[in-house]
């Protein structure tokens, strides 16, 4: 399992998420100057029944990283293939597992949704 690259992010994500109108709990992705990024990354955990059944896929997550760098809340983007679920609990747990820098906007640290991609890969 690994990380997908930002041209697998690019093409998975076709338009940002969320409620149109801005309304509802969906992710709002916000600008920023310096986007977080990971200080420790927790591998994330291959579902056994996966690795027996031979599968592979990736999911794409968001989560929400505070000012200080903390991960406070995550969320399934998109699946590939997009009916694969098996995965989806790694995915969350290796995100809020993991430690981050935090987004800066304006020399100061904000609250950003960030586009984590994770790749479930049989070696």
């Amino acid at each position: 399992q690994t990380l997908a690259t930002q041209q697998e992010i690019r093409k998975a994500i076709h338009q940002p998420q969320g409620v149109e109108g801005g309304i509802g709990d969906g992710p709002v992705f916000v600008p920023c100057e310096i986007m977080p990024s990971f200080l420790r990354k927790k591998e994330p955990r291959y579902p056994e029944m996966a690795r027996h059944a031979g599968i592979e896929g990736k999911v794409f997550v968001s989560v929400l990283i505070s000012e200080k760098g903390e991960p406070i809340k995550a969320q399934i983007m998109k699946r590939v293939p997009s009916d694969q679920t098996i995965f989806d609990k790694a995915a969350i747990e290796c995100v809020m597992k993991s430690t981050y820098s935090p987004g800066i906007q304006n020399g100061s640290p904000i609250k950003v949704w960030l586009a984590v991609p994770i790749r479930f890969t049989l070696r």
